[in-house]
């Protein structure tokens, strides 16, 4: 029998509960969002505090809600602090399988429901590529194989604003730590916001990188009586 709720529930589609292919984990956090009032603080370390899951699992379950468009995240800048806004939204269904412009020349080959869905799935691949060489760039510039996983994972809750500043100061941060070995960890990096740090080239550094504007003349001592 269904237990009757009158107040005080969370509520969830049918369409996520029914979806065999999405986790009760994520499914369980949907729900759990959706109870939560609009002016709560989300992310990642604070639904982790209030869980028995540990960081990675909540993690998880958010990338697995994004990925089968049920939740979105913006990165907003509110007095003075950075936060995350949690966005919850049914996809769309695809029920009609005839558009304007067919994706093929001829839509009845294959079933045009099928199409449609590898069309979606195909420009999601190509958005991540698109994330993925992003960090790859990051990645070889920095030249410390330390956690590429978990750097990876924290790659993704950056905006990509805040990924072209990283890309930007990541050459003088190098220059500025030509030593792998001196350069912070590359998850503490991004963990920390250190790409927004003042670097400090040392100086000898810099005069070695300087053009002079003058060189010193050698001088020749000549006898006063030549």
């Amino acid at each position: 029998m269904k237990l009757n709720i009158k107040d005080n529930y969370g509520i969830a589609p049918n369409s996520l509960l029914n979806n065999n292919k999405i986790s009760l984990k994520a499914k369980g956090l949907f729900v759990y969002i959706q109870s939560k009032p609009d002016v709560w603080s989300f992310s990642a370390d604070r639904i982790k505090l209030f869980q028995r899951d540990g960081i990675d699992s909540v993690k998880s379950a958010i990338h697995e809600l994004e990925e089968h468009g049920y939740l979105t995240r913006e990165k907003v800048y509110n007095d003075g602090k950075w936060e995350q806004r949690y966005h919850l939204s049914i996809p769309p269904k695809v029920d009609n399988p005839f558009v304007e412009n067919p994706l093929v020349e001829n839509p009845f080959v294959d079933n045009p429901s099928t199409l449609v869905i590898k069309n979606i799935a195909i420009k999601n691949i190509e958005k991540k590529n698109i994330i993925d060489e992003r960090f790859e760039k990051f990645w070889e510039l920095y030249n410390k194989d330390i956690a590429k996983d978990k750097c990876y994972s924290e790659w993704k809750y950056i905006n990509s604003i805040d990924k072209d500043k990283i890309l930007n100061a990541l050459p003088s941060y190098i220059q500025s730590t030509p030593d792998p070995q001196f350069r912070k960890n590359p998850f503490k990096y991004l963990k920390e916001k250190a790409w927004l740090d003042a670097v400090i080239i040392p100086l000898d550094k810099k005069k070695e990188e300087a053009s002079p504007l003058f060189r010193p003349v050698s001088t020749i001592s000549v006898p006063n009586d030549y």
